[in-house]
This record gives structure tokens, sequence and C-alpha cells, in this order.
């Protein structure tokens, strides 16, 4: 097997961490889903970009339930879905290839060291001085 060693810049991106706050996301797949007690959901795999420059990737699930309106809310406002939230016809197909800023934030976890998650996507006026246009995506 040939390996496909990394460069020393691409190194440094694999450890360097997403930083908490404010950062871009570019959604690369959206798939509908039923969570575990039943729930329709949509999975989206969302490149990040924080306002350092570390790109990651991370997962978000637009649960369908009452409690987690507020998220899928704030998402189809920085999306540009807004009219397909508020008439409640959104499918994963329509979430693809959106772009935003969302906010994110470290998790505790049980045992575990702690993790950064989307914790939600920021009102739609937001601006961050610090990103620069060119999203490497």
């Amino acid at each position: 097997m040939k390996l496909n060693k990394p460069t020393e810049e691409e190194l440094k991106q694999m450890d360097a961490k997403l930083t908490p706050g404010y950062a871009k996301f570019f959604v690369k797949e959206a798939k509908f889903k039923i969570s575990k007690i039943g729930n329709e959901q949509i999975e989206l795999k969302l490149s990040i970009t924080d306002v350092l420059q570390v790109n990651k990737t991370l997962w978000v699930y637009l649960v369908n339930h009452p409690q987690m309106m507020w998220k899928i809310k704030h998402f189809c406002e920085q999306a540009g879905l807004t009219k397909e939230f508020e008439t409640g016809e959104l499918e994963d197909y329509m979430c693809l290839n959106k772009e935003g800023i969302c906010i994110l934030k470290l998790e505790k976890q049980k045992d575990k060291e702690e993790r950064i998650v989307v914790n939600d996507f920021a009102q739609t006026d937001t601006k961050i001085e610090k990103f620069d246009d060119e999203i490497p995506f």
C-alpha cells in the first residue's frame, strides 16, 4: 500500500481544534432519517470554518420535535429557507450547499473529553469581521 502522507500544513490542520463562538458553515450532505425514538430528522454534514480559519466537519440533526423547532428555524433563517420553514415543508435536498453562520460551544460528555458542537445558528443579521470572504470549501 502506498501511503498518502500529509504535508506539515495538513498535519497542523488535523491537530487544530475549532474555537467556540461564531463560525461559518457549509452543508456538504443532508439526509432524511428517523431518530431512535421515532422522530423525523434531517442529518446535516457541515464543513465548519472558525474565526481562526480552522476547518472541520461536524454533524447536526434537525429533529422534527416541538422542543427543537428553534434550531430548525434558526438554520432556515441562516440558509435562506425561511419560506420553507413557514410553510412547514423542509426536505433534506433543500439544505444542500447552503451556508451561513453557526455558534459553536464546548459540550461536556460523561466520562469523555469535551467536544465542540454546533449549539445554534446565528441570527440573520449577525456579521463577523474576522472572517475572510474566501471560504475554503
